[in-house]
């Protein structure tokens, strides 16, 4: 008999979609089925069988997913079916909490934060959601550090807050 484990699943969201990360490195995949309300995964990796079956806690769009396979995980992005509804409390429709299923930190954002990045979306000219106005009381020269002009020591009458590199 062939012990099948569960793959560590990543997952985080926006208004309108889910990300969703598998780490299996060196996956062959057998089974990646997506449904309006669940995914199927089966895959084979160092000898070692990995498989789970989810049912989303809303339903999806699954003709418009993206995927990518790299050599350490299968990576979906997953359009939610109404982007209008509230943000998911869980990945899953069931309340018990599964072992394998994290909330993936690196790409998560609260429903507060996704209102701000579609402020800075709206602005192109505020590079990386850079506030100008935070600069007001910097000195010259961290200002040029910052920007990559040209800077040296002696450009700073105070070399005491001066930063060397």
């Amino acid at each position: 008999m062939v012990q099948i484990s569960h793959p560590e699943i990543l997952w985080a969201q926006r208004a309108d979609k889910l990300f969703v990360t598998i780490n299996i490195s060196d996956a062959k995949v057998e089974t990646l089925d997506l449904k309006e309300q669940s995914i199927s995964f089966k895959a084979t990796s160092h000898n070692v069988e990995y498989a789970f079956e989810l049912e989303f806690f809303a339903k999806i769009k699954p003709e418009d997913c993206k995927k990518a396979l790299s050599q350490r995980s299968i990576f979906l992005e997953i359009p939610k079916l109404d982007e209008s509804a509230p943000w998911w409390p869980r990945l899953s429709s069931s309340k018990v909490r599964l072992n394998f299923v994290k909330t993936d930190f690196d790409r998560w954002r609260d429903e507060d934060e996704s209102e701000e990045e579609k402020e800075e979306a709206a602005n192109p000219m505020m590079p990386n959601g850079l506030d100008f106005s935070q600069f007001g009381n910097m000195p010259d020269f961290a200002i040029k550090l910052l920007f990559n002009n040209e800077f040296k020591a002696e450009e700073c009458e105070d070399h005491s807050n001066a930063i060397i590199f």
